[in-house]
């Protein structure tokens, strides 16, 4: 079983310390969720989040966003990577600053 702190902590270490490219750590968690014998929780929702990374948003604030999707709005401080990209990409809910 892999908890979505765990799957967070790897995005964190593989572009942190490993200076990974986007699309090594989503390649490598698409493998992890195509084996078998691995549960990762909420694995559709990190399904969602490595597509809206690979579309350009940080992959924590992804995941956030579709653990959040059945909400009617979802607020961030981020404004200038979070909001506006949310915006371009025309998520639902919206991605807002609050107010």
């Amino acid at each position: 079983f892999v908890p979505l702190t765990v799957i967070l902590e790897f995005e964190w270490v593989m572009r942190g310390f490993y200076e990974a490219k986007r699309e090594s750590f989503c390649e490598a968690v698409d493998h992890l969720l195509g084996m078998p014998h691995v549960t990762v929780e909420r694995w559709e929702a990190v399904k969602d989040a490595l597509d809206l990374h690979r579309r350009g948003l940080d992959f924590a604030d992804a995941l956030h966003w579709t653990c959040c999707a059945a909400c009617e709005r979802f607020v961030s401080f981020d404004r200038r990577r979070f909001v506006g990209r949310a915006r371009r990409l025309g998520l639902v809910p919206q991605v807002m600053l609050p107010r």
